[in-house]
């Protein structure tokens, strides 16, 4: 289960919150925010962290 660490797996969802408004899932892995590759789960916290709240993204994700 050490491949989890590598990939930005959503594994809870905030009910009201900006990822549930755009419709992320439990199990959802993040490939790309606001254009940037998301390679390991650091690289997802720092690029939310740097966007204003305010701001519309667009996120690539795969999903089983």
């Amino acid at each position: 289960r050490a491949w989890r660490w590598l990939l930005a797996l959503v594994t809870e969802v905030v009910q009201g919150g900006p990822a549930a408004l755009a419709g992320l899932r439990s199990g959802d892995v993040v490939l790309e925010f606001d254009g940037k590759t998301i390679a390991r789960h650091l690289d997802l916290s720092f690029a939310a962290a740097r966007t204003p709240s305010d701001k519309t993204v667009v996120v690539k994700l795969w999903r089983d």
